[in-house]
């Protein structure tokens, strides 16, 4: 099985992690591919529509504490948040902090010099 087939069994909500790669030669570690991803905004999540967001405020963040400490960290002031942004915001922070979580193996299989 080739790298790039091995990172596509890694299932993360929100994100096609090999979408974004054009030559798996130029991804070497967990870093190089974060750095990729990042760089093509593949972290960002756009929550639409006000039901959307609502269900999953309630779902993730209730009492809203960790999507408004994120606005707050973005500098966002109170009369621009809606609940579409924190939704966004807080679905953003869950696909990075998922793709995170996958470091050790992402290396294991990018470090791994037997299956190009």
């Amino acid at each position: 099985m080739t790298k790039l087939e091995r990172l596509k069994e890694i299932q993360i909500d929100n994100l096609d992690i090999t979408y974004y790669i054009q030559d798996i030669e130029d991804v070497n570690n967990f870093d190089d591919l974060y750095e990729l991803l990042n760089d093509n905004r593949a972290f960002e999540v756009e929550i639409i529509y006000y039901s959307t967001a609502i269900k999953y405020l309630m779902e993730y963040d209730p009492s809203l504490h960790e999507s408004m400490g994120l606005a707050a960290e973005y500098g966002m002031e109170i009369e621009n948040i809606n609940s579409e942004l924190l939704a966004s915001l807080l679905a953003s922070q869950k696909v990075m902090e998922d793709f995170q979580s996958y470091k050790d193996e992402i290396n294991e299989i990018l470090l791994d010099e037997d299956n190009d």
